[in-house]
Formats: structure tokens, sequence, C-alpha cells
């Protein structure tokens, strides 16, 4: 049953709404059913994202100029897991804005913005970095690219810390990731 499954990670948990605009520290959200967001998610230091299997949510970051999942780097970094059910058929899809990451962090300096933690433990996870080398997971843009070819790569493609400087920690423990 969902209820099993679910409490195999946690004894409690949230069901996840579309008008949720921040995932609270230290709770589990349940993903059900399909959710389309016209913005992003903002990570309160550590949040937990299980999938339905089934399920479908778009983050559209695009929309409102920020990362599809904000996960900020600072004085206490911030902290997101994702988790899939049992048949891993659960999708999560991020869209960042214009020199944001798809899940990860914000346009900065010269330096771009970092994120901060990131662990992906299953599911069928889509991430597309916004302009100007945004990662799909990973950093936001540079205002001034340090990579000669950073402004003809296709960054659509989850690709890596160009930008910012990277995830302060990315574990993928399984799923699959575009």
């Amino acid at each position: 049953s969902e209820k099993r499954l679910v409490e195999r990670f946690c004894s409690e948990y949230e069901v996840f709404t579309p008008d949720m605009t921040e995932l609270k520290s230290g709770k589990w959200y349940l993903v059900t059913g399909t959710n389309v967001l016209d913005h992003g998610l903002l990570i309160g230091s550590s949040a937990y994202i299980i999938l339905e299997d089934g399920c479908r949510l778009e983050l559209h970051g695009e929309k409102s100029g920020q990362p599809g999942i904000d996960v900020e780097r600072g004085l206490v970094d911030d902290r997101l897991h994702i988790y899939g059910q049992k048949d891993g058929t659960g999708q999560l899809l991020a869209w960042g804005g214009e020199e944001c990451a798809g899940i990860g962090g914000r346009a900065g300096s010269l330096y771009g913005s970092s994120c901060g933690e990131i662990y992906i433990h299953g599911g069928h996870i889509e991430a597309y970095g916004g302009s100007h080398g945004a990662a799909g997971i990973g950093g936001g843009a540079r205002e001034t690219p340090i990579y000669p070819l950073a402004p003809f790569l296709d960054t659509r493609h989850s690709n890596f810390f160009l930008g910012g400087d990277g995830p302060k920690k990315l574990n993928i423990y399984g799923g699959e990731i575009f």
C-alpha cells in the first residue's frame, strides 16, 4: 500500500500540493498525481521529497526567474533529498529561470551561485538549466563565464558543475537522471 511504502522512509509526511512555494525544514513531502507549478520551490534548510509511483511534478522556475528547486549554499547549506517508490516511476522535472539551475543555485556574481547538498535516491529526474551556463543540477550561471565555450554549450541536459562552482555535495544512489 502507499502508506506502507511511504512509512519505510518516514513516519510523518505531508502530501504535496501545487500551492506550496517552500518546503519546510525537516519535513517529508509525498508527491502524488500530476502537479504543474508556474514557479520554483525554496528549500528550508533540509527537505525530503518522495515521488509516488506514477506521479509527475513539474517546476517551471523559468516562468518566475528562479531555480526549479532552489537549494542554496550559505551559512547553513540547504539539503534536498529525493526518493522514488518501489517502481521508480515518479517523475520530477525542473526548469531553471534565466541564469538559474534546474535544481540548485540562482544566478550569481563572478563565481555564480553554488548550491547546497543534493541526494537523489530514486525516481525519474529531469533538470534543465537556464541561460548562460546554468547547470541542470548544480550552480547558477556566472555573470562572466570562465569557460571560453560556455555561451555555446547546451545546458538543458544536466551539465553538472558548469554553473557556479557546483553543489557542495551531489550523491546519486539510484533513479534515472536526465
